[in-house]
């Protein structure tokens, strides 16, 4: 891979990671946040095969920003669960996870 197409390939999975973030935030629904299931593993896969690293676990290949965004996903669905719709403290790390994936992201430590 050349360095323009390395470049676009960034600036894709930047933008990408942002709308993903968008969506996963605006879902108020357990089975709306399970529709964006597909979206989301086709993107970890993007990353992990252009970026990842060894995984200790399996034969693939693992970026942190991929954790990042299952970390954020998780604590997304558990924010939905009926028993914390009103917790404030996993609202509040739901919002504060979505917020470190999109930091890293942007800080592109993870290329």
């Amino acid at each position: 891979m050349d360095y323009l197409e390395r470049a676009k390939l960034i600036n894709q999975i930047i933008e990408d990671g942002h709308i993903i973030i968008d969506k996963m935030r605006s879902i108020s629904t357990l089975p709306e946040l399970e529709e964006l299931g597909p979206d989301i593993e086709k993107y970890a896969d993007l990353i992990d095969d252009n970026f990842g690293e060894p995984s200790n676990v399996d034969d693939g290949m693992e970026s942190s920003l991929t954790m990042s965004l299952y970390v954020a996903l998780d604590w997304k669905r558990k924010s939905l669960y009926p028993e914390n719709l009103d917790y404030e403290p996993t609202q509040v790390l739901a919002k504060d996870f979505m917020d470190g994936f999109i930091e890293e992201l942007d800080g592109e430590s993870w290329i």
